[in-house]
């Protein structure tokens, strides 16, 4: 009966170890918030250190390091909460070496597989056209936003749509317009359309 006692007295006691060993683990084991602001402040440090290389190589006009560099970037799973911002710098860096085609395509991929960093540069590639003048590859990429597989969201439809206008406006292209308008109407609510209507045509005024 002692032997039996003594027994079940260390069986107990094990238990006991295995039981605070494993409150140990799995408390003791979480960061405290300083080691994880700590971590945090590292971390956008490095981010900072990254684009200032960025940024540096483009100034010496060396933009394919640059690219380079930014890939990496958005393909290192420890950036992944900066994803939008290195896919913003991509963007840029492809339109400032005026590789419009690869962004479009680019955006379009971003649209149907990363809806978030596509909506990150909407309006990029716009406003790269529209200071260009270059009004028919702008109308040429609101055809293929506007496209029904380009997985667009509705909420952005309307703007594409007074880009596209303001474009036919440019190269005075009445019918154009006038189709553009024709789908603004039917697919449009009159509070959306009327101000997108009446600021492609200041903006044509102030052209």
């Amino acid at each position: 009966m002692q032997k039996t006692g003594k027994r079940l007295a260390c069986v107990g006691f094990s238990c006991l170890s295995l039981i605070g060993a494993s409150l140990v683990l799995t408390t003791g084991c979480k960061p405290s918030p300083e080691r994880i602001a700590v971590r945090e402040a590292l971390l956008n440090r490095e981010i900072e250190k990254l684009f200032d290389r960025v940024q540096t190589l483009q100034a010496e006009d060396r933009g394919d390091e640059a690219l380079q560099l930014v890939d990496q970037g958005l393909v290192n799973p420890k950036y992944k909460g900066f994803k939008a911002r290195f896919f913003t710098q991509k963007t840029d860096l492809l339109l400032r070496q005026n590789k419009d085609k690869e962004t479009c395509d680019l955006i379009l991929q971003a649209w149907k597989n990363e809806p978030e960093l596509a909506r990150a540069v909407f309006g990029c590639v716009y406003n790269h056209y529209l200071q260009m003048n270059r009004h028919e590859d702008l109308r040429a990429w609101c055809k293929r936003l506007l496209a029904p597989d380009s997985g667009l969201p509705a909420d952005l439809r309307g703007s594409v749509l007074s880009w596209q206008l303001a474009a036919a406006l440019a190269l005075s292209d009445e019918e154009g317009a006038k189709a553009v308008l024709d789908v603004m109407i039917s697919t449009l609510q009159p509070a959306e359309a009327a101000p997108m209507l009446q600021q492609a045509l200041e903006g044509l005024i102030d052209a």
